[in-house]
């Protein structure tokens, strides 16, 4: 059966309202809204794959198998409890085949959706989508947008994400630190949000020495290990070359220390073909509400230098470098650059 011609005018002029977003929280959200609006039993959850720590320290062991995968419960809602992607076996059939599978939910009859979300043939995320008995009389327009909207997904990703690494890139990092500009609610004195600064040492010698293509293996297996070895709710990003940033939340100053320190050490065990060894230099600072985003990057910034200049395979705290004056503050005057 057709739906009838009211939800199906209202289904694509949702879908020509997302073809105008350029980003993927927006995008995703909006989904979530207009086809709420249209259908008052769908139930739509965007789950987030994530990678678990390997113990095979061998960059080129890396695995993708579903054993290795853990899905975040709700991507606007990264608290929510995390589990094993192979303990659904319609998540895991999706992830697997890298199609569109339906099933019945276990707690009902309702028929249930799985679209893989790829990018650069990568599931990034598993949209769940679950219809009521009336919706899915109308599952095959439902299904035909459903096709459509995967298909932009892969426009958007081609905006926010690096097409080596496949992870978001600087224009997804502008967005995200935008939207922590304007939530300067967060007041916890005793856990707080940091940004990080990560650059791989003597970067530049392994193109010179290995060549572009060992350069950007390197980068590939470097950011899988980024990747594999940070919260589900930290957020990273390759800004550029061999820079990487991440966005950590909630955590003290002891503890963001011992996250920075056990990073250092796993890249510094790790076995990377050719080069074989790498080392990483890194700096971070809190995030300081209403933000100010040039002088968190500025402060961070400043660590990582020092952390260069002192011998590299380190990562230091601006506000410990500060505290023990060992390097000046940061102005928080923006920089003047005179054109005339």
């Amino acid at each position: 059966m057709m739906m009838d011609k009211g939800k199906e005018t209202q289904l694509w002029a949702a879908m020509a309202k997302l073809t105008r977003i350029d980003n993927e929280r927006e995008l995703f959200e909006e989904l979530k809204v207009s086809l709420g609006v249209i259908y008052n039993n769908l139930d739509l959850v965007f789950f987030k794959i994530h990678f678990k720590r390997n113990d095979n320290l061998a960059a080129e062991n890396f695995s993708r198998d579903k054993t290795n995968i853990i899905l975040v419960s709700d991507y606007f809602d990264p608290s929510m409890q995390a589990r094993l992607l192979s303990e659904d076996s319609c998540l895991s059939s999706c992830y697997s085949q890298k199609k569109t599978v339906k099933c019945t939910a276990k707690d009902s009859n309702h028929l249930v959706y799985v679209f893989p979300l790829c990018y650069e043939k990568e599931v990034l995320f598993l949209l769940s989508v679950a219809l009521s008995d009336k919706e899915a009389e109308y599952s095959s327009s439902l299904f035909n947008f459903f096709k459509i909207f995967m298909n932009y997904f892969k426009v958007i990703c081609s905006n926010e994400r690096d097409f080596l690494t496949g992870m978001y890139n600087r224009r997804a990092f502008n967005r995200v630190i935008n939207n922590l500009e304007i939530h300067p609610e967060k007041t916890n004195s005793e856990k707080t949000d940091y940004l990080l600064i990560i650059d791989i040492d003597f970067f530049k010698s392994i193109n010179d020495n290995y060549g572009h293509m060992i350069g950007d293996e390197v980068l590939i297996l470097f950011s899988r290990i980024l990747r594999e070895n940070i919260r589900t709710t930290d957020v990273a990003f390759r800004t550029g070359g061999e820079e990487f940033i991440i966005i950590t939340s909630e955590l003290s100053a002891e503890g963001m220390e011992r996250k920075c320190e056990r990073l250092r050490k796993i890249i510094e065990q790790t076995k990377f073909p050719q080069v074989h060894t790498l080392t990483i230099s890194g700096g971070f600072s809190r995030l300081e509400y209403p933000l100010d985003t040039f002088h968190v990057l500025k402060k961070a910034d400043a660590a990582l230098y020092y952390a260069k200049d002192h011998g590299r395979n380190q990562i230091f705290s601006y506000e410990s470098l500060v505290e023990n004056k060992m390097i000046l503050p940061v102005t928080q005057l923006a920089e003047i650059i005179d054109v005339w």
